[in-house]
């Protein structure tokens, strides 16, 4: 629900980002506009100086921020990826020890219970033991006498039959990490996409911008070198 909330509000920021951006498009070409329209040859030259100073601090100014902010953003949401996966598959891998850990413990309890009775059912008792410990956890142990033998293979039955369940877990748990470790690191890759295609795009913006107004800019500064020998 968190990531939800912070990718709703990463995403309200983008549109307003974007509107942002449109309305600064939209001044540059009012801008661009009023360029087009001069055609006095006697305009003074502060009334060029002021049509400079207004294009380059709309294109030196707010616009550059709003591109720089974007790719900031889109960088702070790569390296919250990559940490979200990392304490993922932390978490995950520590979940998976610990239930190993409890299965090992349990089966060590199991063996020095099994001390306690006679030679021959304890030697039944450690071959079945052995064969779980093996990972044969199919196998069971036929039930021995007196009743506490048989209430003991009974136990060991039942937990085979836990740690075959406990295994098959571990095996989905593994599933699942790999899985999200693979999800997560997709998120990361495209990401990283996302930004490289960001500043690719900002590349080209100012590039085409700074075709497009080259040649306008250049007449504008002859216009107004002539105005101010005039």
């Amino acid at each position: 629900m968190a990531f939800d909330a912070a990718d709703a509000m990463r995403e309200q920021a983008e549109l307003e980002r974007v509107a942002t951006l449109r309305q600064l498009i939209s001044e540059l070409g009012r801008v661009l506009e009023a360029i087009a329209k001069i055609t006095n040859p006697g305009l003074q030259p502060r009334h060029w100086q002021t049509l400079l100073l207004s294009l380059t601090e709309l294109l030196n100014g707010e616009f550059r921020q709003q591109i720089d902010s974007a790719i900031a953003d889109e960088r702070a949401e790569a390296a919250a990826v990559a940490e979200r996966s990392r304490k993922l598959t932390q978490w995950l891998m520590l979940s998976a020890a610990g239930a190993a850990a409890g299965a090992v413990l349990l089966t060590l309890l199991v063996g020095l219970l099994l001390l306690r009775g006679v030679k021959r059912p304890i030697d039944t008792l450690l071959a079945g033991i052995d064969r779980l410990a093996g990972g044969d956890f199919q196998h069971k142990i036929r039930l021995l006498s007196p009743q506490e033998f048989a209430r003991l293979a009974a136990g060991c039955n039942h937990m085979s039959t836990q740690l075959q369940r406990q295994r098959q877990a571990l095996l989905d748990a593994h599933s699942e990490l790999e899985r999200k470790v693979e999800e997560r690191t997709r998120e990361l890759h495209h990401a990283n996409q996302r930004l490289q295609q960001l500043d690719q795009t900002r590349r080209q913006f100012f590039a085409d911008i700074s075709h497009e107004l080259r040649t306008p800019l250049t007449a504008l500064r002859g216009e107004a070198e002539v105005s101010l020998r005039g």
